[in-house]
């Protein structure tokens, strides 16, 4: 039997169980950071895991570790990180609403709200909403020099052509490996992690 087909059928499998957002280990990498390793116990995100991902003075590499440490929940034990999120980083009050926040906010904080929204969903036939992958290409244009913003974003849209078209996964994250524009604010083991799984969608282009 053919390597090619062997290969597709193998992702083929391990898609029903697998995807982009749920299988690109990024909180492995940081597992030496105290908040990181308590997220990656907890699988979910407490107070101070909010407060930490809150925090402008916290690496933006550290929080996607964090959020990445969340996992995929069960719809019993979903909540809505993303608006306590948004309420922590707007404890002040600096914005009126959550549209006035996307105006607002930094790209770092976006991408951290898209990335929660992003893994909040029901279950793994849940289609990524248009307004998150709107979010995430905001948080790309206000830090358009950030890998890590970069990556998540390549991520969340990923999940979104996950359904339609397994070739498209993959050339999203490739082209983003091929543009050296960007300053990596992100641990090489963090990056391997990612590729490692995203690679195994190359073999659904034309000449594997």
């Amino acid at each position: 039997m053919p390597y090619r087909f062997l290969a597709a059928l193998a992702l083929c499998v391990a898609a029903f169980a697998d995807s982009p957002l749920t299988s690109t280990d990024i909180a492995a990498a940081y597992k030496d950071q105290p908040v990181v390793a308590k997220a990656l116990a907890m699988k979910a995100s407490d107070d101070e895991i909010l407060r930490f991902l809150a925090d402008s003075k916290v690496a933006l590499e550290f929080k996607i570790a964090a959020i990445n440490a969340n996992g995929w929940r069960l719809p019993s034990e979903r909540e809505s990180n993303s608006m306590r999120l948004f309420n922590q980083i707007n404890a002040d009050n600096r914005y009126k609403n959550f549209d006035e926040f996307l105006n607002g906010a930094s790209g770092e904080e976006l991408i951290c709200v898209a990335y929660l929204r992003a893994i909040e969903m029901y279950d793994y036939h849940h289609k990524i909403g248009d307004k998150t992958v709107a979010i995430a290409r905001l948080a790309k244009r206000k830090s358009p020099q950030s890998y890590a913003v970069n990556i998540v974003a390549a991520l969340i849209e990923a999940q979104q052509a996950f359904d339609s078209d397994w070739c498209e996964v993959y050339a999203i994250a490739d082209r983003l490996r091929r543009d050296s524009s960007l300053i990596k604010d992100m641990r090489d083991e963090a990056i391997a992690n990612i590729f490692e799984y995203m690679d195994l969608y190359g073999e659904e282009c034309d000449g594997g």
